[in-house]
């Protein structure tokens, strides 16, 4: 007897559903950056963007991993110091490494990029 139980309602598989629209996914470092988290993904969204938060109880590791999977173009990862200076840590799809960016350089550039419906090769590479 086995007990087949809806995947739909769990938030890993409402991370994977939605996630494939996703253009940004912002992930916590841990719960006390929750909050500034969903602020910058409302931020995100009032500006037009897909964006979501992934503040599962998972290690970073998985979370970005996860993201990268699911070919989520921007994964913006915010800790205490990101927090502090209001800034975000941006990985991009295809591309090693990161950048840090303060918060409002990444939304103007996404913004950009929303308008131009292409890829603005300066989004995240210079300051």
């Amino acid at each position: 007897m086995s007990t087949m139980r809806s995947t739909s309602s769990t938030p890993a598989a409402t991370a994977r559903s939605s996630s494939r629209r996703s253009r940004s996914r912002c992930l916590p470092v841990s719960d006390h950056q929750t909050a500034y988290a969903s602020g910058l993904v409302e931020r995100l969204r009032a500006a037009g963007a897909r964006a979501e938060i992934d503040a599962r109880n998972e290690t970073l590791n998985y979370r970005v991993r996860a993201a990268e999977t699911q070919k989520v173009p921007y994964v913006l990862v915010v800790g205490e110091r990101e927090q502090e200076s209001g800034s975000v840590s941006v990985r991009r799809r295809h591309v090693s490494g990161q950048t840090v960016l303060p918060f409002d350089r990444f939304q103007m550039n996404i913004q950009e990029e929303i308008k131009t419906r292409g890829i603005f090769v300066d989004a995240v590479g210079a300051t």
